[in-house]
């Protein structure tokens, strides 16, 4: 990988940071909040925020059923400029941006689970994925290339958010195959629930998301389905973020969540609303292939010809 020197320097700065300044700098273009070099910078704002939530039996921690994913780029938004009155009221202009999936694991379809029905999904389509294909979509996802017409530059950095501390997913990861902390553009994993915390939302450290929404007057749908959720964690952590440029204002000098500042047109239900109702847009993903099994970027695992040995 032609940047891993670069995107190595990159995670030491990211992983010092204070995850909600980390998460509000990276959504405003500004330059990393613990300083680094302009091609650091650069690359930084390149990043792909990217939010897992899973869906896993009772009874076994490590048996994944479903995967909710949300990803963000911050360089389709407004051609990566600043921030601006542009984020919309309540950053409605970001989170249209937000593609969303949730992908149910064919070998595990019949568990019974009725937070997999695909009719409690409300922002996509459920598609049904086998383990590999799974993996091999996560692969793509944390390998996309800076430039798809100059593969030789690398790979875009990713953000990994999730709700609750990463490292409790772990026996996941090992029954999946797939830890995005090992992977080597991973520069940052950030906790939705810290990020409420050190925005000031509230002190506890531990709250749940619909806790988080509440806050914030939005009521969710159908939280416990993962798809849904992976939005929900996404929604609440750029909310936070980005609570003061969102909500301040002469008459809301402590930025408190609701029609203030740039957000005074409309509720942040209905910004929610409107995400529900129209299609998720396509993942921002480069048509470059990843190869999981020789680390190839001219083809996916599917055509590998390691595949057929």
């Amino acid at each position: 990988m032609a940047n891993l020197p670069k995107l190595q320097r990159l995670r030491d700065i990211t992983w010092t940071s204070q995850q909600s300044r980390l998460l509000e700098h990276y959504l405003q273009a500004k330059a990393l909040p613990l300083g680094g070099t302009a091609e650091l910078n650069k690359l930084f704002k390149s990043t792909v925020l990217v939010t897992l939530c899973y869906d896993q039996t009772s009874v076994r921690s490590d048996k994944l059923l479903a995967l909710g994913i949300a990803i963000f780029a911050r360089q389709h938004v407004n051609s990566g400029g600043l921030i601006d009155t542009s984020a919309g009221a309540h950053a409605e202009n970001y989170l249209s941006h937000v593609c969303s999936m949730h992908l149910r694991l064919r070998e595990n379809a019949h568990v019974p689970s009725t937070n997999n029905d695909p009719n409690v999904y409300r922002f996509g389509t459920s598609a049904y994925v086998s383990k590999e294909e799974l993996v091999d979509f996560l692969h793509e996802i944390w390998h996309q290339p800076l430039d798809e017409e100059n593969p030789k530059l690398g790979y875009r950095p990713i953000i990994c958010l999730q709700h609750g501390n990463a490292h409790g997913h772990r026996a996941t990861w090992q029954e999946l195959g797939f830890d995005p902390m090992k992977m080597d553009t991973n520069i940052a994993m950030i906790d939705s629930q810290i990020i409420a915390q050190q925005s000031k939302l509230t002190r506890n450290p531990y709250a749940e998301i619909e806790y988080i929404l509440d806050q914030f007057n939005i009521q969710p749908c159908d939280s416990t389905n993962c798809g849904n959720a992976a939005v929900y964690i996404t929604i609440s952590s750029v909310l936070c973020a980005l609570r003061k440029d969102l909500y301040q204002s002469p008459q809301n000098p402590k930025s408190k969540p609701g029609e203030y500042g740039q957000s005074a047109s409309k509720t942040a239900q209905a910004v929610v609303n409107k995400r529900m109702e129209r299609p998720t847009p396509a993942p921002p993903i480069g048509t470059e292939g990843y190869c999981l099994r020789c680390k190839s970027d001219r083809h996916c695992f599917a055509e590998c010809p390691l595949y057929f040995e």
